[in-house]
Order: C-alpha cells, then structure tokens, then sequence
C-alpha cells in the first residue's frame, strides 16, 4: 500500500455556487466536518443547481448533463470504496447519513438518466439491475463488487461516447479504483473535479476526507499492541518461554501457527519503520553497538543476538531487519538466530575463518537444538558454488513472497487478470516443484525426428491438468522428455484450474491473458511480476530452495538417530531419491544441482561415515557448473 497524504480542501468551497480550480486552496491541517452543521443530503439541491447545469462555462472543465448523474454517483461510492481498501478517515456519522439520504436519490437519478438516454441505455442496460441492487446493498463487499462492475463497464464501453471533462473524470476515478494513482496529487485533482458536480451536501462529504496511510512508526506502535494483546491472551503474558511455545506449539499447531503469522505481520512493521529511520539517518552499514543504540532510540526491540559481532546493514526482505557482516564487512550467507556462538579461532584481522565459519546459532524459527554454523558469502562462493549462495536469500525472502502472491491470487482476477495468473503460475511453481517452461521446447523432437513436445507450468494445456474431486494433478512431459506427475491439494488452486480448463478445454494454455486466447501469457512477465513481489533470482530458485530444505528437515531429525554406516547410506539414497522424484529428476541431477552441498557434508561428517565416491563426483560436478568450469 502506497503513503497517502491528503490535505482536506479549504472551507470556504461551500460557500460557492461556482468552482473554478483556481480557487481550490489546500489547508496546512487535516480537517473534519461536525455533522451537525452538514445539511440534509441533496436537500433542495436541485433547487438550487438544476441537475446538469453547467457549473463553468467552458466545456472542457464541466460535466455533460447525460453524464453528471454518473458523475454525481461514483463520487457518492467513492467514499466507501477508498474505505475499503485504503487507511481512510473521515467523519463517520456524516458517511453513515450520506449513505441513507444521499446514495439512494444518486442511484435513482442514474436509472432515470439511463433508461432516457439513447446513447447509454444500451451499453448499460445489464447495470440498470445492478444499480437497483446498490438500493439493497447492506455490506461493503457486495456495494465494492458492484461498484467495480460498474466502473469496469463505464471505462471500457463508454469511453468513447464521453465529452473530455467526462473521460477525465472517469479515467481518474478509474485509475484510483485500479491502485495506479493512490498520491496526493492524484487525490487533489479528483477532488477538484467533483466541485465541479452540483451537489453541496457530496463536496461536504468529500471535504471531510482524510485520506492517508499511518506513518510506519504509528503502523509498528500499533502492531506491536495488537500482539502484545493475542500473545497474551494465548500465554498469560507478552514475552512467552520457549518451553512455554514449544508446549503450546504441541498442543495447537494450527493456533501456534497463526500466531507466527501475527509475528511476522509484526516484523514487517518494524522493518518498515526501522527503514524510515534508518534511512533518514544516513546508515548503511554501522557496527552492531550503534545498531542496537539507534534500535534502542526508536523504541523497537533489536533482532539482533546479545552474542553477535560484527555489523548490519538493512535487509533486502520486507520481514527481515537486516543483512549481517563480520567485523571488517564481509558479508555472510543468512541471518544468524538466536544464541549465537561466535567462533574463537576465526581471524578477525584478515577476514580468514580457519575453522570454516564465522559463528553458530539456534534457528528461530523453531525448538531445534542443533546448532547451525554461518559462513561468509565469500567462503560459501568458494565452497559451494554460487548456485546455493543464492538459496539463502530464497529462505528469507519465501514467506513474504507467498504472503503477496496469495493476497493477489484473492484480489487480483477481476483488476488485473495478467497479474491474478502471474500469481496462480508461481503458486504452481512453489507448491509442485516444477519448471515455468519454455515455448519453444513445444518444438522438440526425439531422436527419430518425431514431434516430442515439452511443457512447463507457464505454458500447460487443458489436456495437462487431471481433476478429481477438489483435488488435481498436473501430467506433462517436461525438460529431457521427464514424465511430471504433481498433485495438487490446494482447494482454491484446484478451483481456479478448473475454471481455467472449461476455457482452454483439451487442446488450449491454460493461462491465457484473454479467455481462450491462443497464447500463454508471456514468460517474461511472470519472471517480472516475480521480481516485483520480491522473489531473488529466477523461479528455477524454487526447486534449489525445496530440494534443500527437504534435505536439511531430514538432516535435523538424522542427526537425533544412532545410526551406524549401513542405515546412513540406505537413508542418505531413500532421501535423495525422494527429493529427485519430486524434481521430476535423476537422484545424480538432484546432488549435483539442487541439494545445498554443504548439507550432504553435514551429513557425512556427523555420522563419520566416508562419503561415497559417487557422492562426491556429484558434488564435484556441480561446483565446477556452478564455477563456469
């Protein structure tokens, strides 16, 4: 959501029969409106403008008569709208009255405009019910549904017919309906538009508008109440045990769950306000101490562990506060957790770590109490390769990249449906594990010459998706002729592939920009779009990210078991083999590109076991990939 600020017009407009732009001044204070000097809405308001009058003489700064109905009614709904779905205050007794004296003669105006005039009675006559509807309407989402109806029916079918004052007016109102022009000079101009309709009691309304976002530190102050309130209702008290979690977590996971969900809408909100003020401060990367000072001035808790050294620098995640460097700054490959262990035989002076890392720590997301070693990107670079360098910013960018692809999958269909797919294609990707595609691997043949099409999320056809019940899976050939067969158990997902699938029927893509059209939406504006939600890297990332992490949850439950050299081999091939089948893969492609390497010596070197030479070909293999070599 975008910082609005909104400056309330200056009080003397009411006073004026005519409005022309040059009068509009802007008050240095956000004003409100006391409901007991607001007349009756639309109280003899035709009376004292007819209905359709021009208010200026210029053609191009008024409204047409056939339009002002029209005009006078998105004004009268965007109030609620902007409600809806941005931070809005306004006087609420003076919304409520409007909403009961003011909507009903509004939409009533419209239908008789409408059913009289020959040039929009034939576009609109579908929303003729729907404007009858609005009369009944008694909840915001059924009132913003129509409305949007409306307002997408105005925009696309209407346009033309409209005088430019019209077109203006519409097109801004659009604009701010579609989230495009959410400023404050956006606002203002809007709102200088509608003094141009004819009705004291609207302007009224419109001028008692505050419309603005909470600063980040109000939004941070007021999260952080908002869960110190659940915790403590959950726990008897705001700052919990980790034993007293860990119960908890056993006993509802379900509940626990949701609560980590309100600390991660926490952490976002702190991590926005602790940018502002960083930023405003001129930090970039500062030693820890100062960190914790500056943390300590603005009143939010430090994330950072009592144990840490080094120093920060702000993180490239909207929930994680910061990057973390060694003294001398060099960067390192995560984010330490909590209790950390610095290592004392690293060597500050020259950056060398001759032990291999830098400190360990407990993760913080979990009870786990194996501890986890951190490297410098430097020493995982030389070590690993760069292709699982960049898992770790996967690990912390993931929760909120599933937060905004889920919000616009809910929100988007209707606004904007290359986005809603974009979204519904990257959901795909991350829950199955799959590839996005290529087009022009639908050109391959095999070695006979025969057409072997291959296929990806992206460019899936009809025929692809298996439905049965409220559960799918997705069967296609995809890269090296690798037969893909990955269920689908998401309830909403498998609701939207259905519906796409009545459009693409057998042969068609299933995600498609207009319904039925005869190509998929372009694979450059998914990587895009996944760019724009904060995704690191390509979405190719997804099955590194989840090859590792299935390895590293086994790792953490291997190194709690006695083992002996048989059982570590037999279950070090069952996982590998696991985690290749759901890569659609071979277990060698799965060591050499997707496991983090770093993990399978973990493995090796906690049961003492000798890795096996064809483990270590795999491993090799990959590292000189990941090199270029």
């Amino acid at each position: 959501m975008k910082t609005v600020k909104i400056k309330a017009l200056n009080e003397d407009i009411e006073s004026r029969e005519t409005i022309e732009v040059s009068d509009i001044k802007l008050m240095d204070q956000l004003t409100s409106i006391d409901v007991n000097t607001v007349p009756d809405f639309f109280e003899n308001e035709d009376k004292e403008q007819g209905q359709g009058q021009k208010i200026t003489s210029a053609k191009t700064n008024t409204f047409s008569s056939e339009f002002m109905p029209i005009a006078k009614l998105l004004a009268s709904l965007l109030p609620m709208y902007l409600d809806y779905y941005f931070d809005i205050d306004y006087n609420k007794p003076l919304e409520k009255k409007f909403k009961t004296k003011g909507l009903e003669p509004a939409i009533d105006s419209v239908i008789a405009s409408l059913t009289k005039s020959k040039n929009l009675t034939a576009r609109l006559k579908k929303n003729l019910l729907l404007l009858k509807k609005l009369k009944t309407i008694k909840t915001n989402d059924d009132l913003i549904d129509t409305f949007e109806t409306i307002l997408e029916d105005l925009k696309f079918k209407l346009l033309a017919t409209l005088d430019t004052f019209d077109k203006k007016f519409l097109r801004k109102v659009y604009s701010i309906y579609m989230n495009e022009e959410v400023n404050e000079e956006s606002m203002i101009e809007l709102f200088r538009m509608i003094n141009k309709i004819p009705s004291k009691s609207l302007r009224t309304l419109f001028k008692s508008i505050k419309l603005f976002e909470l600063q980040p530190k109000q939004m941070y102050e007021d999260a952080k109440t908002h869960i110190d309130k659940i915790t403590s209702k959950l726990f008897g008290t705001p700052t919990p045990t980790i034993k007293t979690l860990e119960a908890f977590e056993k006993k509802s996971k379900t509940k626990y769950s949701n609560w980590k969900k309100e600390i991660n809408w926490l952490n976002r909100e702190a991590k926005a306000y602790v940018e502002d003020a960083w930023i405003e401060k001129g930090f970039d990367i500062v030693p820890v101490v100062k960190a914790n000072a500056f943390l300590k001035s603005i009143n939010v808790e430090s994330p950072i562990d009592p144990g840490f050294q080094g120093q920060v620098s702000l993180g490239d995640s909207p929930s994680v506060v910061f990057k973390y460097y060694t003294k001398n700054k060099l960067l390192l490959a995560g984010v330490p957790g909590k209790d950390v262990v610095m290592n004392p035989n690293y060597d500050y002076k020259n950056d060398d770590n001759k032990d291999g890392y830098y400190c360990t720590s407990l993760s913080k997301g979990s009870f786990k109490t194996d501890r986890k070693q951190l490297y410098t990107l430097k020493h995982r670079q030389k070590s690993n390769g760069d292709i699982f360098v960049t898992i770790s910013e996967v690990y912390e960018a993931v929760e909120d990249v599933r937060i905004q692809y889920n919000k616009d999958i809910k929100t988007l269909k209707k606004k904007d449906r290359k986005k809603w797919l974009a979204a519904v294609v990257i959901k795909l990707i991350d829950i199955t594990w799959c590839r996005i595609g290529n087009r022009k691997s639908e050109n391959n043949v095999n070695k006979k010459g025969e057409p072997r099409p291959t296929y990806g999320i992206h460019n899936l056809l009809g025929k692809h998706v298996k439905l049965n019940g409220d559960k799918a899976r997705l069967i296609f050939q995809g890269k090296d002729d690798q037969l893909n067969d990955r269920p689908v158990n998401d309830t909403a997902i498998v609701a939207i592939l259905r519906s796409l699938k009545k459009i693409a029927k057998f042969k068609g893509y299933m995600f498609t920009a207009k319904p039925g059209n005869d190509n998929p939406i372009s694979k450059d504006f998914i990587k895009k779009y996944a760019k724009s939600i904060g995704f690191p890297g390509t979405l190719h990332k997804f099955r590194h990210f989840h090859a590792s992490s299935m390895f590293s949850e086994f790792l953490d439950n291997a190194k709690t078991q006695p083992w002996q050299k048989k059982t570590v081999l037999k279950k070090f091939d069952k996982i590998v083999k696991k985690i290749s089948e759901n890569l659609s893969n071979q277990p060698t492609a799965a060591l050499t590109s997707y496991i983090d390497h770093s993990l399978v010596i973990s493995y090796f070197q906690h049961f003492k076991v000798d890795m096996p030479d064809k483990v270590k070909s795999a491993l090799q293999k990959g590292f000189m990939a990941s090199k270029g070599d």
